[in-house]
C-alpha cells in the first residue's frame, strides 16, 4: 500500500507523462499541501524526464514554477528542504570510519 506522499507522486508522474496540465497543478497542490518538499518534487520531475522526455518535463517544472509562485504571493510558504542533522564526529559510521577501511 502507497503512502499519501507515494500516492502524490505516482500522480505527478502520470499527469506529466500525458501532458495533462490542468490535472498535474492539481497534484503538485496537493502534494505540496501533503508534506512533500519542493526539492522531492523537483527532483521527481527532473528524474522523469529519462522515461517520459524532457519536453513534458520542461512543461511540467514551468507548470511548478508558476505554482510556487502563485503560492508564494497568495503569502503560502513551502518547504524547500528537509534539513538534516550533520554527523556527529565521534560517529564510526562517518568519514574517518572510512578512511580507516583499507580497500582492495
Amino acid at each position: 500500500m502507497l503512502n499519501t506522499r507515494q500516492q502524490d507522486l505516482d500522480k505527478i508522474s502520470a499527469f506529466t507523462s500525458v501532458g495533462n496540465i490542468p490535472k498535474l497543478k492539481q497534484a503538485l497542490t496537493a502534494a505540496l499541501e501533503n508534506g512533500l518538499t519542493v526539492n522531492e518534487i523537483k527532483e521527481a520531475l527532473t528524474h522523469l524526464y529519462a522515461y517520459v522526455g524532457f519536453s513534458p518535463c520542461i512543461l511540467a517544472l514551468n507548470t511548478f514554477k508558476a505554482l510556487i509562485d502563485e503560492r508564494e504571493a497568495a503569502g503560502i510558504k513551502d518547504v524547500v528542504r528537509i534539513e538534516i542533522a550533520p554527523i556527529p564526529q565521534e560517529d564510526n559510521r562517518g568519514w574517518a570510519y572510512f578512511k580507516r577501511v583499507p580497500f582492495c
